[in-house]
């Protein structure tokens, strides 16, 4: 027999949540005295309506809230939902360079250097100097390989599991690995 899962999503929780609550202030209400009866019976015609109104907010603005990740055929396609809700918010909050290149070549020379590299800077911001990291990319031809030997100079199993995350989860991560590679090889 096939185990069937009654919660599935947070509509389900929502729906249950608000049948329990009025189920209950129901089977209450008879059992107050007469002045409790009418703040109660104000709570129950309110209560619903802002339950409700909370749900069309949800229901507009923030829609992936309401289902799991478990609702989606893969976890490709839920990440992509993720991904799209953080394109949304860059487009309301651009973020714009510090400084500006000049030219066009600057800009080209910018993007070829190794602190624009996304995979350094993640290396960089899990407390590796540049020499280890330049000792690692010099050491490592796989970047499968890369979380185990982080780890033992780091000593940090985090770290390690962080990495394999990013690389598990970003394909991009490999290409930014060898670019990285070649970087460093050519001598930053």
């Amino acid at each position: 027999m096939e185990k069937k899962e009654i919660i599935r999503n947070p509509l389900t929780l929502i729906a249950i949540f608000a049948g329990l609550s009025e189920v209950s202030m129901t089977a209450v209400l008879p059992l107050l005295s007469n002045e409790n009866q009418k703040v109660f019976m104000w709570f129950v015609m309110i209560y619903p309506s802002l339950l409700v109104c909370g749900f069309f907010y949800v229901l507009i603005w923030k829609r992936e809230a309401l289902y799991a990740p478990s609702d989606f055929k893969d976890d490709a396609t839920w990440l992509e939902v993720m991904r799209d809700k953080e394109r949304k918010i860059l487009e309301r909050y651009p973020v714009e360079r510090a400084v500006a290149p000049k030219n066009e070549k600057e800009e080209s020379d910018a993007k070829n250097t190794v602190d624009s590299n996304r995979f350094y800077v993640l290396l960089r911001s899990l407390g590796l100097t540049h020499d280890k990291i330049q000792l690692i990319t010099s050491s490592v031809d796989n970047i499968d390989d890369v979380p185990q030997i982080v780890s033992t100079h780091t000593s940090n199993k985090n770290v390690s599991e962080k990495i394999k995350r990013v690389i598990d989860d970003f394909p991009a991560s490999k290409d930014d690995f060898n670019k990285l590679k070649n970087m460093l090889q050519g001598g930053y």
